[in-house]
């Protein structure tokens, strides 16, 4: 789950993507992730849905096609 969540980051920061509402996304998947432990749920599958959730939003991580073509922009 870190390694995703660093490639998450990784990608947004490569990609130029405002950071200014990570903090907000991070403590709301938090206190999502606290309340399926819980409930006695995998935290694991429940991050992954978090995520995926949080597609085509403003939120979600770049794709592999904009990961690259930033990559390929970059100085």
């Amino acid at each position: 789950m870190l390694r995703t969540a660093e490639g998450r980051l990784f990608r947004r920061s490569v990609r130029d993507v405002a950071t200014n509402s990570l903090n907000k996304f991070f403590s709301s998947v938090i206190a999502r992730l606290n309340a399926v432990r819980d409930d006695g749920g995998n935290i694991r599958e429940a991050y992954e849905a978090i995520l995926l959730s949080e597609e085509g939003t403003a939120r979600s991580m770049p794709s592999d096609a904009e990961f690259e073509w930033a990559l390929r922009m970059r100085d």
